[in-house]
């Protein structure tokens, strides 16, 4: 893709003057990964929204998640998309429960310590690697948004995701988080793509919104429940 083509996606108009030094965001996203990698418990629940426009038509689908820790083993990482059910990984730090809901399918087997690889999958792992996968990042402003009821300041951090996997015909566009001033922690990620196959293009908004979470406090036992 050239340069030109690249611009006509996608304006420069996003990287309008920043409020801060590039070593400030790159500062942050390092204060982010070790808030992240610090954390003795958590839960957070959200949602992602996933745009795809093709030929002047938009498509959209949402997806919930939950997902929760409690060091070293205990932890719960759900997916409830809108068309195939539930998809669910949950250990107790003893058994270990892997489920699908639209296929009937579940198994529980001993925990053998490589379990928990399993949150891999979840949003977290993307922001907790942000100072590593992020290029270009600046912070532009401060911004508002409400999460679980209120509303909190956030630094609005725009970027390219540049050094995500993405497909041989696929190249990033521009991208941004709202990491909260008070906890270090994302509370909205936005990460936008384009490809082209022959003459089409399509471009893509995925969409992570955080609506309730907790850190650092006691979780409910119910969440690390396994049942088959």
């Amino acid at each position: 893709m050239t340069r030109r083509l690249f611009n006509h996606l996608f304006p420069l108009s996003w990287l309008a003057p920043a409020c801060f030094a590039a070593g400030d965001a790159r500062q942050l996203f390092q204060e982010v990964t070790r808030r992240y990698q610090g954390l003795k418990s958590y839960y957070f629940e959200g949602k992602t929204v996933a745009q795809s426009i093709f030929n002047g038509k938009t498509t959209e689908t949402e997806t919930g998640f939950t997902v929760a820790l409690e060091a070293p083993a205990k932890f719960r990482l759900e997916f409830r998309y809108p068309t195939a059910g539930n998809w669910l990984r949950v250990s107790d730090g003893t058994s270990f429960l892997e489920s699908r809901s639209i296929t009937k399918e579940s198994k529980v087997t001993p925990v053998k310590g490589r379990e928990i690889n399993a949150l891999r999958a979840s949003p977290l792992h993307n922001f907790e690697r942000l100072s590593q996968t992020a290029v270009n990042p600046m912070i532009m402003r401060v911004e508002f948004i409400e999460v679980d009821g209120k509303k909190l300041e956030c630094d609005f951090v725009q970027f390219e995701a540049g050094r995500r996997q993405l497909r041989k015909d696929e190249w990033p566009g521009p991208s941004m988080v709202w990491v909260s001033r008070s906890d270090r922690l994302v509370m909205r990620e936005e990460i936008r793509t384009s490809a082209k196959t022959g003459e089409n293009l399509t471009e893509t908004r995925r969409t992570t919104f955080i609506e309730h979470f907790s850190v650092d406090q006691p979780l409910a036992a119910e969440l690390f429940h396994v049942k088959a």
